[in-house]
């Protein structure tokens, strides 16, 4: 089967994409109600917030789901240790479900989690930020295989497909968003996943760097986190279970501006 171009039309209704495909999950997550005040993007709300923290360095950590977000920050939480803090209000049951958090008194830095699903995160904000993206086809595979998990629905072809037109959609319109229209200069860092494990050492040494400017990057205490936790590509696109050479290769050829831009390596 080919690639439809179906996937390049506008982001379809999630709400039609109901059944054994758990996507409606992954939308509501992005459109929590409660998540305040990314909802409206108000910028003059989120520097409201900002603002009862001065002395606090907020770092909007947004990224593309399944690109290694949860390695950055079990990373970065054992190289800043209790001077970072670390928000993810999508799933803790106790977070204070504001935007920017308002739980980590007494941090130096505040690492946030957003997935920008609903593209209102300001790009404008007194804040640092962290954009990490992968390459589609791992992209469209872990978020498939995880909405599986999730709602332990049908692992077919067809729902497959589905699903890769609702991740192309959103995938195109986050790097046009956060690397393609960016013009923020030196208040962001892009970090492919592909990179990060594959030159673990020199990627954290920049990313380190990036956050903490003013201080010398501690190497040794990069390459013990390293040591530690065996940063490895461990995913191969053939193992997946509906590959398809076709249609994969054709995916990434449809992407292609969208992943030279953002300097992601393909696997065709």
């Amino acid at each position: 089967m080919s690639w439809s171009s179906e996937a390049w039309k506008p982001w379809p209704n999630p709400l039609t994409l109901r059944g054994s495909l758990n996507i409606v999950w992954w939308w509501n997550m992005g459109r929590n109600a409660e998540k305040q005040p990314a909802a409206t993007g108000d910028k003059s709300e989120y520097l409201s917030l900002i603002s009862l923290q001065p002395n606090v360095q907020h770092i909007l950590g947004a990224s593309i789901p399944r690109a290694g977000h949860h390695l950055l920050a079990w990373c970065l939480q054992n190289y800043f240790g209790d001077r970072l803090g670390y928000c993810a209000y999508y799933v803790e049951e106790k977070c204070c479900r504001k935007f920017p958090c308002e739980n980590h008194q007494g941090r130096e830095f505040i690492y946030i989690k957003n997935h920008d699903f609903d593209f209102v995160l300001p790009k404008n904000l007194p804040a640092k930020y962290v954009i990490q993206v992968r390459g589609i086809l791992p992209v469209l595979i872990s978020n498939f295989e995880l909405s599986l998990k999730v709602d332990k629905g049908e692992d077919t072809w067809d729902h497959f497909v589905r699903a890769s037109k609702f991740w192309t959609g959103y995938y195109k319109r986050f790097l046009e968003k956060w690397v393609m229209e960016s013009c923020m200069e030196d208040r962001s860092i892009v970090v492919v996943y592909e990179n990060l494990v594959s030159d673990f050492e020199k990627q954290m040494y920049e990313i380190v760097k990036f956050i903490e400017p003013t201080e010398e990057v501690d190497s040794n205490k990069i390459k013990l986190i390293f040591d530690n936790h065996r940063i490895f590509l461990k995913r191969k696109v053939e193992d997946f279970k509906h590959f398809n050479e076709e249609y994969f290769r054709q995916a990434e050829t449809e992407l292609s501006p969208y992943l030279r831009a953002a300097n992601i390596p393909t696997h065709f």
